[in-house]
């Protein structure tokens, strides 16, 4: 279904419908795509199995956006992930405000009676895929794929569950991957119900694992705003990687405090702090050496390590060559080769 509209509030009413009739899984596949002075794209709604669907998005916006909509949420889980495109997305009553924007994956449990506001600013290209399962569904395809809610977000008695929670992530490569598939092979068509509904599970068993996994340790739920303040953080480590601020201070420079800095990272790059920036330093030091030329000494001293000695073990640990065997084999291969 193609409808081209006059103006923006015919399109709330239109897509506020759409996602009232679809929130209930029973609808079957449809297609709906729009075109307004202010945004134009298409939404996808593809069934996997009952109680099971994922939501294609792929919209362009030329000015700001917004819409309101009500309606009842049957209790369920639903795997997002946004590949571009910043959305601001705020719920009515004791549920948490949750922007999303490009590179981010979330996971979320959600039913009862919702009030929500979605923004979007002008100059977005968003494309995000939201795939949803009841918790019924949840609970039966989790016996086959070794799906695990992490204890933030699992609770004890689903039909007693009437807000929404949510934790956030950065996609990993291998999330990008998938997602990136299936937004396009599902607007496409290319592929059978079975195959689309494996990349979907696929695309999910990523995001359950990564919470699952970097998640253990903590009941801290971390908020769209405090992801964006963590990214910020690990921001600043790469530009100072030579001087890094502590803990304390870097944790005051993003307005967060040390403790929710520490889980935060653990949340959102499944590490800690000190790991992360070494892994930058590493990653670093590594263009220097071989795209660069430098020494090892010179390197090591650029990224910030003081001590040689620790920075050669952390190096061959990561990449399994020594810094200064990687600079010979560099040197080497770019030598001119002797006259004969």
């Amino acid at each position: 279904m193609h409808i081209r509209l006059d103006n923006d509030h015919d399109l709330a009413e239109t897509l506020a419908g759409y996602i009232a009739r679809t929130s209930s899984f029973r609808n079957g596949n449809c297609t709906y795509s729009f075109e307004t002075p202010s945004a134009a794209g298409i939404i996808k709604e593809i069934y996997l199995a009952p109680d099971a669907a994922v939501t294609l998005i792929d919209v362009r916006t030329v000015e700001r956006f917004t819409f309101q909509t009500s309606m009842a949420v049957p209790h369920m889980v639903e795997a997002g992930f946004a590949l571009e495109g910043n959305v601001e997305f705020s719920m009515k009553g004791s549920r948490h405000d949750f922007n999303t924007y490009a590179g981010q994956g979330y996971l979320s449990v959600a039913g009862g009676e919702m009030e929500s506001i979605l923004s979007v600013q002008p100059g977005q290209h968003v494309r995000i895929a939201e795939i949803r399962f009841s918790t019924e569904s949840f609970d039966s395809y989790s016996a086959y794929a070794d799906w695990v809610l992490p204890a933030p977000l699992k609770p004890a008695v689903w039909s007693e569950r009437e807000t929404t929670l949510k934790c956030a992530c950065l996609l990993s490569a291998e999330m990008r991957t998938g997602v990136d598939a299936l937004l396009k092979n599902g607007f496409a068509g290319s592929l059978s119900a079975m195959e689309m509904e494996a990349l979907c599970i696929d695309c999910t068993s990523c995001l359950v694992a990564f919470f699952r996994d970097g998640m253990g340790r903590t009941r801290t739920l971390i908020s769209s705003a405090e992801l964006e303040k963590i990214r910020e953080a690990r921001d600043i480590l790469r530009r100072r990687m030579e001087n890094p601020p502590g803990i304390r201070e870097l944790a005051c420079m993003v307005n967060l405090n040390d403790y929710k800095l520490k889980t935060g990272f653990r949340q959102a790059f499944g590490s800690t702090v000190h790991r992360t920036l070494t892994g930058m330093r590493l990653q670093r030091a590594f263009e220097l050496i071989s795209e660069k030329g430098f020494t090892v000494t010179n390197a090591a001293i650029r990224v910030g390590f003081n001590n040689i000695g620790d920075f050669c073990m952390a190096f061959k640990r990561r990449y399994g060559v020594t810094p200064g065997k990687l600079r010979s084999r560099n040197a080497f291969m770019s030598s001119p080769g002797e006259a004969s």
